[in-house]
């Protein structure tokens, strides 16, 4: 069953998912979620829905921080970004720094662990909560919900988009982080574990450069990445 709360306020979302549900003889209910705005209830999946604009007042008043923490007692989360603002690699047409945006959404996504998507349209979100199900059911990640490209030449690539996040990160060095150490979580693991090394004297500064050379991890990105 999918449980929609009806004060969300997008409407035209909540008419595509309840058509969704009706074509596909899935029973849905229109409630107040005291958790996330729509639950996939027999699958243990919660999706936030936040529009842009919701998601910098969330941001700056510290609200969105209890709701992310009341999103871990399901086994499966999503937080769904909507509306038109977040392109990487134009300007943002939101108020709240587009480096402020990069740097939350990171966070949620490596220290939460849950799962960041951006649509513009109710269509795309619509489809997005309807394949949160259906990939759980296949016992697919839900991590693999196909997301709205987030950077230039249109990939979906997680990994590539967190490292395109970084600070001192463009896109063509987003591709060489990627080539060279692979998973973004992995690397983000294995960088801060050989800076303790190095800090405590067990690995070499010369060691640590040789992994971390500034030509792919400048100064700028060590300190960002430590932070995180």
């Amino acid at each position: 069953m999918l449980k929609i709360d009806y004060r969300e306020k997008t409407p035209k979302l909540n008419t595509l998912l309840i058509e969704s549900c009706e074509e596909q003889g899935i029973p849905y209910e229109l409630t107040t979620n005291t958790v996330g705005d729509y639950i996939w209830e027999d699958k243990g999946i919660v999706i936030e829905l936040k529009r842009i604009d919701d998601f910098a007042k969330s941001m700056m008043s510290k609200h969105l921080d209890s709701q992310i923490i009341a999103l871990q007692q399901f086994k499966y989360k999503l937080l769904l970004i909507y509306g038109e603002v977040y392109h990487m690699g134009k300007p943002s047409r939101s108020a709240m720094a587009r480096s402020q945006f990069e740097s939350k959404i990171l966070s949620i996504e490596i220290r939460d662990q849950v799962p960041c998507y951006h649509v513009e349209s109710s269509a795309e979100a619509a489809k997005a909560i309807m394949d949160c199900r259906r990939f759980v059911e296949k016992g697919m990640r839900i991590e693999e919900v196909q997301r709205h490209p987030t950077l230039p030449g249109g990939t979906a690539d997680p990994s590539l988009t967190l490292y395109y996040g970084l600070k001192g990160v463009g896109l063509q060095k987003a591709h060489d982080l990627k080539e060279t150490y692979g998973k973004f979580s992995t690397f983000l693991f294995e960088f801060k574990k050989n800076h303790d090394d190095y800090s405590s004297g067990l690995l070499s500064k010369k060691e640590f450069s040789e992994k971390y050379p500034a030509s792919l991890v400048n100064k700028t990105t060590r300190e960002y990445l430590l932070e995180l």
